[in-house]
Protein backbone atom coordinates (compact mmCIF):
# COMPACT_ATOMS: atom_id res chain seq x y z
CA UNK A 1 0.00 0.00 0.00
CA UNK A 2 2.93 2.52 0.75
CA UNK A 3 4.67 1.74 -2.81
CA UNK A 4 1.30 2.31 -4.07
CA UNK A 5 1.12 5.99 -2.42
CA UNK A 6 4.48 6.55 -3.25
CA UNK A 7 3.72 5.52 -7.11
CA UNK A 8 0.25 7.48 -6.93
CA UNK A 9 2.32 10.47 -5.77
CA UNK A 10 4.94 10.54 -8.24
CA UNK A 11 2.19 10.25 -10.95
CA UNK A 12 0.59 13.00 -9.55
CA UNK A 13 3.54 15.08 -9.16
CA UNK A 14 4.47 14.40 -13.09
CA UNK A 15 0.65 15.31 -14.01
CA UNK A 16 0.76 18.19 -12.42
CA UNK A 17 3.96 19.31 -13.69
CA UNK A 18 3.60 18.63 -17.49
CA UNK A 19 0.11 20.51 -17.41
CA UNK A 20 2.45 23.26 -15.73
CA UNK A 21 5.01 22.97 -18.23
CA UNK A 22 1.73 23.04 -21.17
CA UNK A 23 0.28 26.12 -19.29
CA UNK A 24 4.04 28.05 -19.72
CA UNK A 25 4.13 26.98 -23.50
CA UNK A 26 1.10 26.87 -24.90
CA UNK A 27 -0.85 30.15 -26.24
CA UNK A 28 -3.96 30.54 -26.84
CA UNK A 29 -5.31 31.55 -30.15
CA UNK A 30 -8.37 33.47 -30.75
CA UNK A 31 -10.01 34.09 -34.03
CA UNK A 32 -11.53 36.92 -36.28
CA UNK A 33 -13.33 36.62 -39.68
CA UNK A 34 -15.70 39.09 -41.36
CA UNK A 35 -18.52 36.56 -40.82
CA UNK A 36 -18.11 36.29 -37.16
CA UNK A 37 -20.15 37.57 -34.07
CA UNK A 38 -18.34 39.70 -31.31
CA UNK A 39 -19.64 36.84 -28.61
CA UNK A 40 -17.69 34.17 -26.45
CA UNK A 41 -14.18 33.89 -26.27
CA UNK A 42 -12.89 34.39 -29.72
CA UNK A 43 -10.92 30.56 -29.52
CA UNK A 44 -13.39 28.40 -31.41
CA UNK A 45 -11.86 28.96 -35.37
CA UNK A 46 -14.71 27.58 -36.35
CA UNK A 47 -16.97 30.15 -34.86
CA UNK A 48 -14.94 33.74 -35.07
CA UNK A 49 -14.96 36.89 -33.57
CA UNK A 50 -16.15 39.77 -35.96
CA UNK A 51 -14.10 42.02 -34.90
CA UNK A 52 -10.52 42.40 -33.73
CA UNK A 53 -10.77 44.86 -30.43
CA UNK A 54 -13.50 42.49 -29.35
CA UNK A 55 -10.48 40.00 -29.40
CA UNK A 56 -8.33 41.93 -28.14
CA UNK A 57 -10.79 42.44 -25.32
CA UNK A 58 -11.29 38.92 -24.12
CA UNK A 59 -7.28 38.57 -24.71
CA UNK A 60 -4.90 37.55 -21.99
CA UNK A 61 -1.25 38.25 -22.07
CA UNK A 62 0.77 36.12 -24.55
CA UNK A 63 -2.39 35.07 -26.94
CA UNK A 64 -2.34 35.42 -30.66
CA UNK A 65 -5.16 37.26 -32.22
CA UNK A 66 -5.28 35.62 -35.72
CA UNK A 67 -7.10 37.55 -38.29
CA UNK A 68 -8.73 35.96 -41.47
CA UNK A 69 -8.63 37.72 -44.76
CA UNK A 70 -11.30 40.88 -45.06
CA UNK A 71 -11.98 44.48 -44.17
CA UNK A 72 -12.33 45.63 -40.93
CA UNK A 73 -13.28 48.92 -40.51
CA UNK A 74 -12.09 49.77 -36.84
CA UNK A 75 -9.56 51.55 -34.52
CA UNK A 76 -7.46 48.76 -32.77
CA UNK A 77 -5.75 49.29 -29.56
CA UNK A 78 -3.39 46.65 -28.58
CA UNK A 79 -3.12 47.39 -24.53
CA UNK A 80 -1.27 44.01 -23.68
CA UNK A 81 1.19 41.60 -24.78
CA UNK A 82 -0.12 40.25 -27.77
CA UNK A 83 0.73 38.81 -31.21
CA UNK A 84 -1.78 39.82 -34.12
CA UNK A 85 -1.41 37.66 -37.47
CA UNK A 86 -3.13 38.97 -40.49
CA UNK A 87 -3.40 36.53 -43.65
CA UNK A 88 0.02 37.84 -45.28
CA UNK A 89 1.66 36.92 -42.04
CA UNK A 90 5.44 36.15 -42.99
CA UNK A 91 4.83 37.23 -46.25
CA UNK A 92 6.99 39.71 -48.23
CA UNK A 93 5.76 42.08 -51.01
CA UNK A 94 5.83 40.24 -53.94
CA UNK A 95 4.18 36.95 -52.37
CA UNK A 96 1.03 38.40 -50.92
CA UNK A 97 -2.24 36.75 -51.15
CA UNK A 98 -5.95 37.90 -50.06
CA UNK A 99 -5.45 40.18 -47.27
CA UNK A 100 -6.37 41.39 -43.68
CA UNK A 101 -7.14 45.14 -44.09
CA UNK A 102 -7.92 47.13 -41.32
CA UNK A 103 -9.38 50.61 -42.61
CA UNK A 104 -10.71 52.46 -40.54
CA UNK A 105 -13.38 55.82 -41.63
CA UNK A 106 -11.08 58.39 -38.78
CA UNK A 107 -8.40 57.77 -36.32
CA UNK A 108 -5.56 55.75 -36.05
CA UNK A 109 -5.64 52.46 -37.15
CA UNK A 110 -3.47 50.52 -35.03
CA UNK A 111 -2.19 51.93 -31.80
CA UNK A 112 0.02 49.97 -29.50
CA UNK A 113 0.64 50.85 -25.89
CA UNK A 114 1.98 47.81 -24.79
CA UNK A 115 5.76 45.92 -24.66
CA UNK A 116 5.94 42.82 -25.88
CA UNK A 117 3.66 43.37 -28.92
CA UNK A 118 3.71 41.75 -32.58
CA UNK A 119 2.02 42.86 -35.33
CA UNK A 120 2.26 40.74 -38.62
CA UNK A 121 0.69 40.61 -42.23
CA UNK A 122 -1.95 43.28 -42.27
CA UNK A 123 -2.90 45.98 -45.16
CA UNK A 124 -3.32 49.05 -42.95
CA UNK A 125 -4.93 52.25 -44.77
CA UNK A 126 -5.52 55.95 -43.46
CA UNK A 127 -6.35 58.47 -45.89
CA UNK A 128 -8.18 60.51 -43.11
CA UNK A 129 -4.95 59.87 -40.72
CA UNK A 130 -1.13 60.94 -40.25
CA UNK A 131 -0.54 57.53 -38.83
CA UNK A 132 -1.28 53.72 -39.71
CA UNK A 133 1.24 52.34 -36.67
CA UNK A 134 1.36 54.44 -33.37
CA UNK A 135 3.78 53.24 -30.67
CA UNK A 136 5.09 55.25 -27.86
CA UNK A 137 7.00 54.53 -25.26
CA UNK A 138 7.09 50.86 -25.52
CA UNK A 139 9.94 47.93 -25.50
CA UNK A 140 10.01 44.54 -27.51
CA UNK A 141 7.35 45.45 -30.36
CA UNK A 142 7.54 43.86 -33.82
CA UNK A 143 5.91 45.57 -36.60
CA UNK A 144 6.47 42.67 -39.63
CA UNK A 145 5.35 42.00 -42.81
CA UNK A 146 2.63 44.13 -43.57
CA UNK A 147 1.37 46.30 -46.46
CA UNK A 148 1.06 50.02 -45.19
CA UNK A 149 -0.73 51.96 -47.77
CA UNK A 150 -2.98 55.51 -48.37
CA UNK A 151 -1.80 57.61 -45.38
CA UNK A 152 -3.39 61.14 -45.20
CA UNK A 153 -4.16 61.47 -48.31
CA UNK A 154 -7.76 62.15 -47.80
CA UNK A 155 -8.19 66.25 -49.17
CA UNK A 156 -9.76 67.10 -46.15
CA UNK A 157 -6.93 65.84 -43.72
CA UNK A 158 -3.96 68.05 -44.74
CA UNK A 159 -5.97 71.00 -44.19
CA UNK A 160 -4.79 74.87 -45.28
CA UNK A 161 -1.46 75.71 -45.64
CA UNK A 162 0.51 76.02 -43.03
CA UNK A 163 -0.68 73.05 -41.08
CA UNK A 164 1.98 71.49 -38.58
CA UNK A 165 -0.02 68.25 -38.95
CA UNK A 166 2.47 65.68 -39.98
CA UNK A 167 1.94 61.82 -41.61
CA UNK A 168 4.45 58.80 -41.03
CA UNK A 169 3.02 55.46 -41.72
CA UNK A 170 4.67 54.17 -39.15
CA UNK A 171 5.48 56.48 -36.18
CA UNK A 172 7.24 56.03 -32.57
CA UNK A 173 6.99 58.38 -30.04
CA UNK A 174 9.53 58.63 -27.33
CA UNK A 175 8.87 60.66 -24.26
CA UNK A 176 10.88 60.01 -21.91
CA UNK A 177 12.36 57.30 -20.38
CA UNK A 178 14.50 54.23 -21.56
CA UNK A 179 12.97 51.56 -24.05
CA UNK A 180 14.82 48.97 -26.19
CA UNK A 181 14.17 46.47 -28.98
CA UNK A 182 11.72 47.81 -31.50
CA UNK A 183 12.11 46.15 -35.02
CA UNK A 184 9.96 47.34 -38.27
CA UNK A 185 11.29 45.18 -41.08
CA UNK A 186 9.99 43.79 -44.19
CA UNK A 187 6.79 46.40 -44.53
CA UNK A 188 5.64 47.36 -48.23
CA UNK A 189 5.13 51.32 -47.17
CA UNK A 190 3.52 53.45 -50.12
CA UNK A 191 1.43 56.57 -51.03
CA UNK A 192 2.22 58.27 -48.12
CA UNK A 193 1.12 62.50 -48.61
CA UNK A 194 -0.15 65.23 -46.93
CA UNK A 195 -2.10 67.70 -48.75
CA UNK A 196 -2.32 71.43 -47.57
CA UNK A 197 0.63 70.72 -45.25
CA UNK A 198 3.85 73.59 -46.06
CA UNK A 199 5.21 73.32 -42.42
CA UNK A 200 5.75 69.88 -41.58
CA UNK A 201 5.20 67.06 -44.53
CA UNK A 202 5.61 63.15 -44.31
CA UNK A 203 7.82 60.16 -44.14
CA UNK A 204 7.62 56.43 -44.10
CA UNK A 205 9.09 55.72 -40.98
CA UNK A 206 8.91 58.51 -37.91
CA UNK A 207 11.24 57.81 -34.75
CA UNK A 208 10.55 61.26 -32.73
CA UNK A 209 11.51 62.62 -29.77
CA UNK A 210 9.83 64.89 -27.42
CA UNK A 211 11.56 67.49 -25.70
CA UNK A 212 11.94 65.29 -23.01
CA UNK A 213 15.16 63.34 -22.32
CA UNK A 214 14.72 59.42 -23.45
CA UNK A 215 16.76 56.36 -24.66
CA UNK A 216 15.54 54.19 -27.23
CA UNK A 217 18.14 50.92 -27.81
CA UNK A 218 18.52 47.81 -30.25
CA UNK A 219 16.02 49.40 -32.69
CA UNK A 220 16.82 47.35 -35.91
CA UNK A 221 14.81 48.66 -39.04
CA UNK A 222 15.63 47.06 -42.03
CA UNK A 223 14.24 45.31 -45.29
CA UNK A 224 11.46 47.95 -45.92
CA UNK A 225 10.20 49.01 -49.36
CA UNK A 226 9.28 52.96 -49.34
CA UNK A 227 7.89 55.05 -52.15
CA UNK A 228 5.17 57.21 -52.86
CA UNK A 229 5.89 59.95 -50.34
CA UNK A 230 4.54 62.95 -51.48
CA UNK A 231 7.20 65.82 -49.05
CA UNK A 232 7.06 69.50 -48.51
CA UNK A 233 8.89 72.09 -47.87
CA UNK A 234 9.94 73.00 -44.44
CA UNK A 235 11.58 72.20 -40.67
CA UNK A 236 11.53 68.80 -39.18
CA UNK A 237 11.56 69.20 -35.51
CA UNK A 238 13.95 66.67 -33.51
CA UNK A 239 13.96 63.34 -34.20
CA UNK A 240 14.98 61.39 -36.80
CA UNK A 241 12.51 60.31 -39.53
CA UNK A 242 12.82 57.99 -43.19
CA UNK A 243 10.87 58.90 -46.10
CA UNK A 244 12.13 57.26 -49.40
CA UNK A 245 14.00 54.43 -50.69
CA UNK A 246 14.36 50.48 -49.04
CA UNK A 247 15.37 50.47 -45.81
Amino acid sequence: MKNFYQAFGVALFTLSFLLFQVDLIGQTIRYVAPIGADSGDCTDSGSPCLTIQYAIDQAVSGDVISVLPGTYEENVNINKPLTLTGANAGNDCSSRADESTISPSSGAPIVISSDNVTVNGFEINAPNHGFAIELSNTSDVSVLYNKVQNIGTDSGFGGPPGNTNTVHSIRYQLDGGTYSNIDISNNCISNISHIGNTFNSASGIGILQSTSQGTLSNLNIENNTIEEVISNTGDWGDGGRIAYSFL
